[in-house]
Order: C-alpha cells, then structure tokens, then sequence
C-alpha cells in the first residue's frame, strides 16, 4: 500500500473512532435506562443475533408474533412496497443510529414498547394514514390521479394575543432537556425510552460534529425547538414548551415526534410554540410538516390526512407538489441555531400586525393564510403542544 493510501485509510479509521465516541453514556435515571438487558443492549448488534433473538421473542409472545420483524439489513424501501395494508407497525431489536435514520428516511416514525417486564424493543410505525400540513404547497399534487388537498397554514391572531412579551423561541437550544420534558409529561408509558432517546442523540450531536454525517444518517437531522418565559430581572429563563423532531433533507420533510407544554401556569403555551414552528420550516423551505397520528389540534392548522401510499410517494420525492409563492428557502434552521427569537415578533411579522395592534383589536380580523393572503378565520386555531 503507498503512503498516500495508508494516509488515507487511517485518516477513514481515527474519524469512524471519533464518530462512534461522540455520546457520554446516557443518564442512569433516564426513562427506560434498565430495560435493555444483554445481549439486546449489543451495539453493533450483528445481524444473525437479531434474527435469532426475535425468533425466540415471536414464540414467547403473541403481541410480536404478530407483527413483521425487521432487522438491521432489511431492504426497507421493498419491505415497504409489500406492506400489509392494515398494519401500521412493526418491530426491531436493533438500536443503531444508522439503522434509526434509515427508518427515518423511509417514512417509518421510530417509536418503542416496552413488550416484556424487562425489555423494551424498537417500534417502527408507518401509519395507514399520515397527518400533514403542506407548509409551500396548495393546489392539488401535479398527479392528476391524486385527490390530496394541500390547505395553507392556518393560524388566527388572537394567538398573538396571548403571547407574552417576555416569551423567546429557539432552535435545537435545549435539545436534552425538551427530551426529558416530553417524559415527565407523558408518564411511565411514554414511548421515548432511553435507548431510543440515545440514538436520536447521536444522530442530533453527530450532524453538528462530523462532515461526514450527512451520509451515514441518510441526510436525517434530528432538532427541538423550544418556548421560554424569561424573567425581566433576573433575566432567568423557564422552558415551557417544546418538540422534539427530525427533518429529510430531500424532500424537505420535517417530522414530528413528541411535544411537551405548560397549559396551566402559561395557558396557550403549546400552541405559540406550535405556531412558531411552522413559521420558521416555512421560512427555511420545508415543503411539508409530518405530524404522524391526526389530532384535532392538528387539523386546526389545516392539516389534512395523507394514504400511506401517497406518504410514501411523498418521502421518495415522487410526488409532484404545486409549489406556493413562499417555496423559495430563504434561511436553514441551522443557521437560527443558539440565537433567542421574540416569540410575538415572529408571530406579528408573519401575520402582518403588531403585538400593539393585536391587542387594540376585537381579535376578529383575519388571520394569514400562509401566502399573505389574510383568509384565516382570526380565532387562534392553533392549539395545544
């Protein structure tokens, strides 16, 4: 081997230690952090054992037998085409980061159970229907076989109304403590145990500290956007919203997976920090917001139910959308990383009225449409994080 290659090859070899070394343990105490006991704790976890292991666990349990087992090497985008129709999840036992990413970039929305006393497992889920919102869509798809209607982002001005001017948005600021939030809100049943919220670390830390990320995590970044009440004088900040989610980098997809707010001490809290959101993957040209299950929350915004054949079209970038006049990206989310926003500015701006101005009116002027059109109702419909 010449010395150039050798170079080469070990500079390919001290980045795959580094990447591999980039997360500290997860915390002891986090959600689920004794419920993955060996061998099912193995990373990398070859392929062979987890066939074996999922066998065993099939036959010691209806509730998996039931479901298709996936291991790491699946050919994802053909198991997808063969899926049953009636079926919305399957199951794994692999917790790679590589392997969360790639379910991500093929429209599974990575969840887990606990399915045992003692052992959670991996739940991928690709819902029969998927809830969107299409951000820099309207119209119909360019598909003329598709009846999917693509509503503007809808959001009322009284929700200005309620945001106070001490309230602050960030991107991906507190990413870890938006995670612990979500499970102290949802209880002992929530879904994000600790090895899951550990692969989604690694991929959110690797994006932000490897060039090389891009390709292994399959273009998947994962991010959290945040709601904050800062103190006028002492200047200290309380989190009282946040969500927790990933975004494809073509198409321009973003996903999201769990949300935390603060309904009782700061009413309307979820849904400024819902409305936010969507302004800012707007802005940064993300053509649709995957919401996952439908809520009516959900639906408020003008979200509409997608078929999973059709969301499928959509993650491959098949789908033909119309695109609006706000397609254009005109800023990453990346580049609004570590830098405090004012929650009503974001909010005025994008609806074209002042906080002044929301709070001198009746609250019954109409609200953006998403195209500057102004044929919202004006209630406030976003609600609830």
């Amino acid at each position: 081997m010449s010395k150039k290659k050798a170079k080469k090859s070990q500079q390919q070899n001290d980045s795959k230690k580094k990447f591999t070394s980039i997360l500290p343990p997860p915390p002891t105490n986090e959600h689920g952090y004794d419920m993955l006991p060996r061998p099912f704790d193995a990373r990398p976890f070859p392929v062979a054992r987890q066939r074996q292991l999922g066998a065993e666990l099939s036959a010691q349990s209806s509730y998996l037998a039931r479901m298709p087992f996936l291991s790491s090497d699946t050919l994802l985008d053909k198991f997808v085409d063969k899926m049953d129709g009636g079926r919305d999840f399957c199951w794994s036992l692999c917790w790679e980061a590589d392997w969360i990413a790639r379910l991500c970039k093929n429209g599974f929305l990575p969840m887990a159970c606990q399915a045992f006393a003692d052992l959670i497992i991996l739940l991928p889920k690709l819902h029969n229907k998927r809830c969107c919102l299409f951000l820099t869509t309207q119209g119909r798809t360019s598909d003329s076989h598709n009846d999917i209607e693509k509503r503007p982002l809808k959001i009322g001005k009284k929700l200005l109304k309620r945001c106070k001017d001490s309230y602050i948005f960030t991107v991906s600021g507190a990413f870890n403590e938006v995670i612990e939030k979500c499970q102290k809100q949802h209880g002992e049943n929530c879904w994000l145990y600790s090895p899951l919220t550990q692969s989604y670390r690694e991929i959110f830390e690797g994006n932000r500290m490897h060039s090389d990320a891009t390709d292994k995590f399959c273009g998947v970044r994962f991010y959290s956007f945040e709601l904050w009440d800062v103190d006028d004088e002492t200047g200290e900040r309380k989190l009282i919203a946040g969500e927790l989610g990933y975004a494809l980098s073509s198409p321009r997809i973003y996903t999201s997976l769990s949300g935390f707010s603060s309904p009782g001490s700061h009413p309307s809290s979820g849904s400024i920090q819902l409305a936010a959101t969507s302004i800012f993957l707007q802005e940064a040209g993300f053509d649709v917001w995957d919401f996952g299950m439908g809520m009516d929350y959900k639906y408020e915004l003008n979200a509409v139910d997608v078929d999973r054949d059709d969301f499928v079209k959509l993650v491959r970038g098949t789908e033909g959308v119309v695109r609006g006049e706000g397609g254009a990206s005109t800023t990453s989310l990346e580049e609004k990383e570590s830098i405090d926003f004012v929650a009503g500015k974001i909010l005025g701006d994008y609806l074209g009225v002042s906080r002044r101005k929301a709070d001198d009116s009746d609250g019954k002027g109409k609200g953006n449409d998403g195209n500057g059109n102004g044929n919202g109702n004006g209630n406030g419909s976003v609600s609830g994080g």
